[in-house]
Parts: C-alpha cells; structure tokens; sequence
C-alpha cells in the first residue's frame, strides 16, 4: 500500500511539474510561482543552508516535501522555523526539477508565523493599462492597488525608494479584498524582492566602474599567436606568466566543447602555460545558473559556488576557500577564468588538448 502511495505521488507531481511548465509558455495566464502548504516534520542543515521536511495536508506521513531553504530565501513573518509549524513555501512555477519522491523545491519566499487575518500572495505584477498605481498578477488573478497607507520595502527590510514596482515580482501581503473577477485589494504591506541578474553577456564593463578601475586585456583575434601581457599593476587581477616553451601547445581560439556539444562563447585566450576561457557560456552549458553582483563584483553559479573579479579565492558552500592559478578577469565585458576553475568547483573533466577545449561533467575523470 506504502509502495503504490509513493509511486502515485511521484506520477502526481510529475504532473504538477509539467503544468507549471506548460504554464509558463502561456505567460499570460501564467504564475510566476507556485506554492506547496504543509506541517514541518523536521529542519537540518545542508549544503544549499537548510532543509525543511513537510508533511503535506490531508494525507499521512508517506506524503511529504523537502523545502531547500537558501540565503536568498524571504521570509515576510518569522524566520525560526519550529517542528509543527505549518508553511507555505513559493517556488519559481518553471524552474527544472528533478522527478524523485520525495520531491525538493528551492524556495524564494516561505510564509511562516503569518497572522490568520492576512493572505500573502507572491506574483510578478504589471501595471494595469489606463489605471493609476494599479497592477494585475501574471496570473491574472488579483488586482493589487497602492494605497497611501501601503508599505513598500525591499527583500532586505530597506525602504523601496526606486517607487517603480511595474513588473516586479512582489510579495503581496493583504487583509481584505474585493468579491470582483479577478479580486482587487489593498495591501498593507508590499515586499520586492531582488530581481536575479539577466542572462546573456555580463551587463557591465570596465568603464562603467569609475570608482573601481580594472585592466581590460584585449580580445585575442582567434588565430592570433600568443604575445605576453605587459607587467600588471599592483591592483590589477591578471599575473602574467613566462611564456610557454616553443614547443608548447598554444590553445587560443581554440573551439569550446561542453558535455560532448560545441558552444558558441568569447574566444579563449592563452596567458603564459594557462587557458584563459569565458565563464558564463560554459557554466550555463553546464546547468548553471549564473548571477553577477555589481556592488561587489562577484559571481555565482546555481547557489553554492561564488568568485570575486580580482581575486583568486572561490568558495563552494560551506567547504574551505579553494585556490585558482589566476584571478577572473574582464575581457570586453566578459568574465574569464583559468580552465582549472571547473576542475576546483567539481567537473569531470576541463582540459585544452587536440585542438579543442573539453569540459564534460558525463565521463569518467581522465587520468
């Protein structure tokens, strides 16, 4: 009986995955983010943070979730998560998921402690054509006006003071609504959370930094034979290295394979014995999701990996500072890193060799 329950929840949520998807090809009638409501059983530590384990309502304890709660995660009420708690945690509606049971969702926002007067709803929201300081959720269904008493705060507890929330998703957190198609209400209070950064190349170059001034190496031309960078600056991340033997190997513009697929990226470039290659188009080959913060100048892939434009530490989750040969560095506003960088953060295989440069994740490690 426990096997069948198990194997109906999984074809369950398979399905729920896939109406998420489908959902959100429909954008217009699609919800940014789903939610799942349970009693929390148990909370642990783990790589992403902690993770929450929920027993979903009206089943028995064979029906159950995993909530991978991160630093990103916002919480509107109580942060302290309790064994009995009842939760509900949103998740982004198309983000991928891996169809085991029970099934894990990393959560943008999780609802804990929230008086019983209040609803919360979390949607990206649009202004509404013809109206003043009015907005529809993505998925249509609840009209949100800005009153003069309404609270706007950003993910932090900082005051919103940008005042522009037009397709921004927001935590919604309101007492009271209106019995219309779709409802309207007005909020007490409005929490807008930090928009993750945009895909595509970095948005930012080194002249757009006057207060944090960076040497911008030239793009190699693909064919190009090496020629050795001038001494850097004190302040610059770039070390320049002796220049390879001249019977060495020179892997600049090379061709990029991930996972057996060619890519199309920035060309790699050569700096003494070490290849220098684009960060994002292969971390995102990889799975990756990549995020750039402007204010620090860092970079993060999915939600455990970070560097720093400059400096030749990466961290991995909790596990001690890892050391790479040169610092990431800016080249026509993109970011590079020596090869080895995906051999440290834990890939199979990152080497330049007939020819090509090869990062692969799904064979064995070579020797």
């Amino acid at each position: 009986m426990k096997r069948a329950l198990s194997i109906l929840m999984v074809v369950t949520l398979m399905a729920a995955s896939l109406t998420g998807l489908a959902m959100a090809a429909d954008n217009e009638a699609a919800p940014y983010y789903l939610s799942v409501t349970g009693a929390v059983l148990a909370v642990e530590e783990s790589e992403f943070g902690f993770s929450v384990e929920i027993a979903l309502p009206d089943t028995d304890r064979e029906a159950r979730a995993f909530l991978n709660i991160t630093d990103r995660t916002v919480f509107p009420f109580e942060e302290e998560i309790n064994v009995g708690d009842t939760v509900t945690a949103f998740y982004i509606a198309n983000a991928p998921m891996i169809m085991i049971y029970p099934p894990q969702y990393t959560v943008a926002v999780l609802v804990n402690g929230a008086p019983a007067s209040d609803t919360v709803t979390v949607d990206r929201f649009n202004p509404m054509e013809g109206e003043v300081r009015r907005y529809l959720s993505q998925a249509g269904d609840l009209i949100v006006n800005i009153g003069p008493d309404t609270e706007i705060v950003l993910a932090d507890g900082q005051e919103f003071a940008d005042g522009n929330i037009d397709g921004r998703r927001l935590v919604v957190i309101y007492s009271i609504s209106t019995r219309s198609l779709p409802p309207m209400t007005t909020p007490s209070k409005i929490i807008v959370l930090f928009e993750d950064a945009v895909t595509g190349p970095l948005p930012l170059s080194p002249e757009d930094l006057p207060e944090m001034p960076v040497t911008t190496l030239p793009a190699p031309a693909p064919v190009t034979p090496w020629t050795p960078l001038p001494a850097p600056a004190p302040v610059t991340p770039w070390t320049t290295l002796p220049a390879p033997a001249p019977d060495s190997i020179n892997a600049s513009g090379w061709p990029i394979q991930v996972n057996g697929n060619p890519i199309t990226a920035p060309a790699a470039f050569q700096t003494g014995y070490t290849v220098m290659v684009p960060l994002r188009a292969i971390a995102e080959a990889l799975g990756y999701e990549v995020e750039w913060d402007a204010a620090t100048r860092s970079i993060r892939l999915g939600v455990a990996i970070n560097t720093w434009i400059g400096s030749t530490e990466v961290h991995i989750g909790r596990m001690a500072p890892q050391t790479i040969s040169i610092a990431p560095g800016l080249v026509d506003g993109s970011t590079f890193v020596p090869l080895e960088f995906f051999r440290v953060i834990g890939i199979n295989n990152a080497y330049a060799f007939e020819g090509q440069i090869v990062i692969d994740n799904i064979n064995e490690p070579m020797e």
